[in-house]
């Protein structure tokens, strides 16, 4: 590969790999750490979609509560339940 050829993405990371090889305790738990987060912050547009799909639209009250349920405790969880818990605003490392 030349020097002004692009790498992609993998070329990338295998690139950067001797790099990160002092850091790999440090990059595994990043790892480890963003894939729940990412879980979580998707867990609120799935579980509104399933309040309207499944509870509204068809007027099932028993499925509209544990939904509602769910999504509070997911708020909760969050830290409030007013805010996703998914961006800036709710982290203290890096916002402004």
């Amino acid at each position: 590969m030349t020097a002004g050829s692009p790498l992609g993405p993998f070329g990338f990371l295998r690139a950067s790999l001797a790099w990160l090889r002092p850091y790999r305790t440090r990059c595994a738990l990043i790892v480890l750490t963003l894939v729940p987060a990412v879980a979580f912050c998707t867990a609120q547009p799935l579980l509104l979609r399933a309040l309207v799909d499944e509870a509204v639209i068809p007027r099932d009250h028993a499925r509209a509560v544990l939904l509602i349920v769910a999504l509070a405790a997911r708020g909760w969880a969050a830290g409030s339940p007013t805010t996703s818990g998914c961006g800036c605003s709710s982290t203290s490392s890096g916002c402004r």
